[in-house]
Formats: structure tokens, sequence, C-alpha cells
């Protein structure tokens, strides 16, 4: 599995979420998302997901692997453990 995290802009989450988003969950000032953009091609039409850390209380933004995205809503809906789920 390949974990990673990189900080973005907020612009460049909006390019990202251009034709939907939901939220995972909530916790603290922190906003899990998974989101879409669909792009038409010359021979077809795909979905591009992205995931995100979205921390309301600075604005900052973090694209995440799909990966780190679901290992945090496992964390969150299986273990409980919020404390280390924050930190």
């Amino acid at each position: 599995m390949k974990f990673w995290m990189k900080e973005i802009s907020y612009s460049q989450v909006e390019n990202k979420i251009q034709s939907g988003y939901k939220e995972l969950f909530i916790i603290g000032q922190f906003r899990i998302v998974d989101a879409y953009k669909i792009v038409d091609s010359n021979d077809h039409t795909k979905d591009i997901q992205s995931h995100f850390i979205l921390d309301t209380k600075t604005g900052n933004n973090y694209e995440i692997s799909v990966e780190l995205a679901y290992g945090l809503v496992s964390a969150f809906y299986c273990d409980g453990d919020r404390r280390s789920l924050l930190s």
C-alpha cells in the first residue's frame, strides 16, 4: 500500500471536485472527502477520483492516496479511537 499526502491549494481541490464529492466523515476540524471529475476524451469518458483532507480551522487542504483515505475511514468507523486518528 502506498500512503501519501501532499498540501494543495483550494483552487486545485475545486478543479478535482468538478463533477461531485461526498464527505466520508468529519472529525474535529477535518473533513475527509471523496471526489470525482468526469473527463471526456476522444474515444471515451472516464472518472478521475481524488481524496482529500480539508482542515476547516486553518484552511489547509491535502490530497491523499486512496489507501490513506480508506485507512482513515476504517479507523474512524471500526476502531473508534478518535484521539489516535486525530494525531
